[in-house]
């Protein structure tokens, strides 16, 4: 029986190039590809506009920090 691994990759310029190395010890390799489904790039890119057209924040770093502490000391 054989053992598979995966190994994350991109596709760059056309060609699959690997984020790891490949293990010393593979002897065969088989690849397997997702295609990108266009509701949903479009679904992200309108997420992503909402994101953009919001305002920024006004809430420090210290109040935030402030309330993660208050809500942990909670947990005791």
């Amino acid at each position: 029986m054989s053992e598979s691994i995966t190994i994350p990759a991109h596709i760059e310029a056309g060609a699959i190039r690997l984020d790891a190395p490949l293990p010393a010890d593979i002897e065969r390799v088989e690849v397997l590809g997702y295609r990108a489904d266009r509701k949903d790039r479009s679904a992200l890119g309108d997420l992503i506009s909402f994101l953009e057209a919001l305002p920024a924040g006004t809430r420090t770093k210290e109040d935030i920090d402030r309330q993660i502490d208050e809500e942990r000391s909670s947990w005791r």
